[in-house]
């Protein structure tokens, strides 16, 4: 019985017109022709395979997936290489995986940062070119959830990630020969703060992070500007912010989606420089979660999200001066969004209706 897949579909963005492809594909993995190669729109899987995809493109366009094994408990990794997917098990110890969140260095070597189920810990693997290696880095409680990760031009990790114990959010970075770890938000169980972290360095290898303050019901944002930390809410009117992604354009400003819970659907909220606005980009039906962001050249986002009322497929939306929304595939979820050198936007995410 073949279930639950890992798909890839890539979209091709011509100004406002665009051509999208959601057929899904069998095992004998058909082709679709691209300018990067020939790239299969399905990564053929058997068992409960593909929750928390984690996808990055390289400088080739090529994607690479870091993804949970629900059936063996595994943390895995695939790369395709123009023609083929390539697939490794980075970590089989304990129940590992899960919140997995993937990032390619300069050298287009992953790092992948994800939750250890076993022993509620936050572990960190990385490729350097010939090897992998896996370390625990934070062990103190319940702590891992919500993984965020990305590296500086130096390479040095950073991660931002749940503490479950204290309901508190962390963030962990190596400064190059130790791991240094901290907790930036949360009263020690007073406040629940910490879901849905979401992290991307700035030009000046400085951390940002958007993250759901659930006592509050609001989206908040932090960042260090090499000096102090900072922390405001982004948005606050209802109860938003799950589901936060974050996106830093060119000027290492702020683009988020989120959910808004009370009304159910998708928020994008961006900061220009001098003032943050909030606007909705989808609100027919229940739409809005598991949403993904990615901006391209133009600083335009690209947003992936779940329409739970249309029998939970997936759309995309794209905004160039108004928001232009379409459906990209039946069912699923854990999805993960980047953006190609020619503005493409690529997915991946774990497939609910392949299956019999």
């Amino acid at each position: 019985m073949r279930s639950k897949a890992i798909l890839l579909v890539a979209i091709l963005l011509i100004s406002t017109n665009f051509t999208y492809f959601s057929t899904e594909l069998d095992d004998d993995v058909e082709k679709m022709s691209t300018s990067i190669g020939n790239m299969p729109k399905n990564i053929a899987e058997t068992g409960n395979i593909g929750k928390y995809t984690s996808m990055k493109l390289d400088a080739l366009n090529n994607p690479h997936i870091a993804y949970y094994d629900a059936d063996n408990g595994d943390l895995i990794y695939t790369k395709y290489d123009g023609w083929n997917w390539n697939k490794t098990t980075v970590d089989t110890t304990g129940d590992v995986g899960k919140h997995a969140s993937l990032v390619l260095d300069r050298f287009d070597n992953p790092h992948i940062a994800y939750y250890d189920a076993t022993n509620q810990d936050l572990k960190y693997a990385h490729y350097d070119g010939s090897n992998w290696t896996n370390i625990i880095v934070d062990t103190g409680g319940d702590v891992g959830k919500f993984a965020s990760i990305d590296v500086s031009t130096n390479v040095n990790p950073h991660i931002a990630y749940r503490d479950e114990t204290n309901t508190n959010l962390k963030y962990a970075y190596y400064n190059g020969s130790s791991w240094i770890n901290m907790t930036l938000d949360g009263n020690w169980g007073v406040d629940n703060v910490g879901d849905y972290a979401s992290l991307q360095l700035d030009s000046g290898n400085w951390p940002h992070i958007a993250y759901y303050n659930a006592t509050a019901g609001d989206l908040m944002y932090m960042y260090n500007d090499g000096s102090a930390w900072y922390k405001l809410a982004a948005y606050s009117t209802n109860n938003v912010g799950v589901h936060a992604s974050l996106a830093l354009d060119s000027n290492d400003n702020a683009h988020i989606a989120h959910y808004n819970m009370q009304f159910q659907n998708l928020m994008y909220t961006y900061f220009d420089g001098g003032n943050w606005t909030t606007e909705p980009v989808d609100s027919e039906g229940r739409v809005g979660e598991y949403c993904a962001i990615a901006t391209d050249t133009n600083d335009s986002p690209h947003i992936s999200y779940v329409d739970r009322d249309n029998g939970g497929v997936i759309k995309y939306a794209h905004k160039n001066q108004s928001w232009n929304l379409s459906e990209i595939d039946e069912e699923g979820e854990f999805i993960s969004i980047d953006v190609d050198t020619q503005n493409r936007a690529h997915f991946s995410y774990y497939d609910l209706s392949d299956q019999n």
